[in-house]
């Protein structure tokens, strides 16, 4: 016989009631601790238990795979099926800052990630004494970043949470036949904190990992506070493959929203706060948002960029409005960089990069070689407001483009070591750093590119300098004089020409105002008779092979004849020769009067 009753009954919400559902003996609870509980003894297999809207259905007295228990002996499978949330406490997660959650969460996530459902955290402290383990698609949400609190147990020492191979590989989206069987990506993270405290002395302590090849993740609100290790590892080893070859490991097309490492990384074990890496021959980690993610107080290296055995390069991560914030006065005496870009790592844009007290010693960002590839094609555009250390340390990378709006470092802002290979590209947005360029590297710096000669720079106009006056280079192709204004000292290019060899190609402006006071730069150019120019520049110089001797046009571009000594006298009075010149032997001095027409008178000793 069964106790029908009515779910308003006052007596429901504080001992089981018993009713008929679906043909099937249930019993009612008020809550899940109240059911786990319980000392009834098993109704039998498929039989409901329920309690605040979730229903449990009993398993075979010998079943393994069962879901919770109660402290009567019974086993149940929580039933999920229609539901969109699910909370922990079905599964008789406490939150109440003392059990270990560990074992009953990975029983939550288990079940919840078969059923493409989310698992909603109540606010509360969860302590775990082993690792979280997700390894399938999963919406994980808390309350609150200061509501839903997870902390290791005394003594514990290890990860918070592993992400493992949560990916799309195998699947199809596109094409005649949809198959998304194979399609794990998609965890969710959202809204809770991670939260220890660096003086328990319980050994490396670290955050959540993404072991494998992990794609489509989307996290929002996820902070990891003071735990003494590494909070993020994006690209973890997964082991080897059946090759004996690093398995691939790297995240890809993930957007990630307001996540927060604070106090994090070990300096003698060389943990960084935050790494990205990969591994493997495939692909990399590639194609990734960050927004307003942010690195604080490290220990160690802040956030660290890797490529520790992969085919490809970490590549196309979009950083907007990151925070580098170092120890400043904290007490940390860390020198480690905030920021280490290593390798093979290219592509990777940083908007609004904001930087902040570092350590003396201590640089924001460094760029370094590693396993024979260096850094490429990063962008920045940063605004550096304090700190008593350095900025940029590029020891070792090329095609990097950075632009500051602040630099209030103490230390060296820009630094280029002799491992650059290519172009550096700076803007001081007005600002004059302090820099430390390597002798031999130093021509690879610049505030515009260089070295594209399929992408040259075009101006039309130079301006040397910031003041009213200050000189311009530019051209046309008319005559600059009463043509072309600009400031004493400019230079101008007549870009009109012709063969001649005359000197009309650059002009300076010496002297005078507005249009006037240009004078063409005269070029020492000589040849043959024949190479003369026809229609020189006024005052032009030129230098006759073939009569040994210069020739100047006047102001009208008339050539004008140089008198000049000849060391091959005439033979005769019609020899050849030139107006103007000058012969002797020890009889006679011969002189030229018209083309190839000598006189001559003789010479007498003193």
């Amino acid at each position: 016989m069964a106790i029908i009753y009515s779910s308003s009954a006052s007596y429901s919400k504080d001992y089981p009631s018993f009713r008929l559902l679906d043909g099937r003996f249930a019993i009612n609870f008020k809550d899940p601790t109240a059911l786990l509980n319980s000392e009834y003894p098993p109704f039998g297999e498929g039989n409901l238990w329920e309690c605040n809207g979730y229903r449990y259905e009993e398993a075979s007295v010998a079943a393994t795979d069962y879901h919770v228990k109660t402290v009567g002996g019974v086993k149940l499978y929580v039933v999920t099926d229609g539901l969109q949330e699910i909370n922990v406490r079905a599964f008789g997660v406490t939150g109440d800052g003392i059990t270990d959650d560990a074992p009953a969460l990975n029983r939550a996530i288990e079940v919840v990630q078969n059923s493409s459902g989310m698992l909603v955290v109540p606010p509360g402290v969860y302590r775990y004494g082993s690792e979280l383990q997700i390894t399938d698609a999963l919406i994980f949400r808390g309350a609150g970043l200061r509501r839903t609190i997870f902390q290791p147990m005394d003594g514990y020492s290890g990860w918070f949470m592993s992400i493992t191979e949560t990916n799309f590989v195998g699947s199809s989206n596109n094409g005649p036949v949809v198959n998304l069987s194979k399609d794990g990506s998609g965890v969710h993270l959202m809204d809770f904190s991670v939260r220890s405290s660096r003086d328990l002395n319980t050994g490396a302590q670290h955050g959540i990992r993404c072991i494998g090849r992990n794609d489509r993740m989307r996290w929002r609100n996820v902070y990891v506070e003071c735990l003494e290790g590494t909070h993020f590892y994006f690209g973890f080893s997964n082991g080897t493959n059946s090759e004996g070859n690093p398995a691939a490991s790297y995240i890809r097309e993930c957007d990630f929203y307001n996540i927060e490492s604070r106090g994090g990384g070990n300096s003698s074990t060389g943990s960084p706060a935050i790494v990205f890496n990969s591994y493997g021959v495939g692909d990399a980690t590639n194609l990734c948002n960050f927004y307003g993610m942010r690195m604080v107080y490290p220990y160690a290296v802040g956030i660290e960029f890797r490529n520790d055995s992969t085919g490809q390069a970490v590549r196309r991560l979009k950083f907007f409005g990151l925070l580098l914030h170092g120890p400043g006065s904290t007490g940390i005496t860390a020198t480690d960089p905030l920021m280490r870009l290593r390798g093979r790592v290219s592509q990777c844009d940083f908007y609004s990069l904001q930087g902040n007290s570092t350590n003396a010693g201590q640089s924001a960002i460094r760029m370094q070689a590693e396993n024979g590839y260096i850094p490429q094609g990063h962008r920045f555009w940063a605004d550096i407001s304090s700190g008593s250390g350095d900025t940029f340390d590029i020891d070792g990378a090329k095609d990097i483009y950075i632009s500051c709006t602040g630099l209030a470092g103490a230390g060296v802002d820009f630094t280029v070591g002799a491992n650059v290979a290519g172009p550096i590209i700076i803007d001081t947005m007005g600002q004059v750093p302090t820099t430390s360029f390597h002798a031999n590297t130093a021509h690879h710096v610049s505030s515009l590119q260089t070295g594209n000669a399929a992408l040259p720079a075009r101006l039309d106009k130079i301006i040397l300098g910031g003041e009213n006056d200050s000189p311009h280079i530019t051209h046309g192709d008319l005559a600059p004089e009463g043509q072309i204004s600009a400031p004493v000292g400019s230079l101008y290019v007549q870009t009109s020409q012709d063969t001649d060899r005359d000197s009309d190609s650059l002009y300076v402006k010496r002297a005078g105002t507005g249009s006037t006071g240009w004078e063409s730069v005269m070029l020492a150019v000589g040849g043959g008779n024949s190479s003369r120019p026809v229609t020189p520049t006024p005052y032009q110089y030129y230098f006759d092979n073939n009569y040994n001797r210069p020739v100047f046009a006047d102001q009208n571009g008339n050539w004008i004849d140089v008198s000049t000594w000849t060391t091959t006298k005439p033979t005769s009075q019609s020899s050849t020769g030139r107006a103007g010149q000058v012969a002797a032997d020890s009889s006679y001095i011969y002189v030229c009067v018209s083309a190839n027409n000598w006189v001559r008178c003789p010479s007498t000793p003193w």
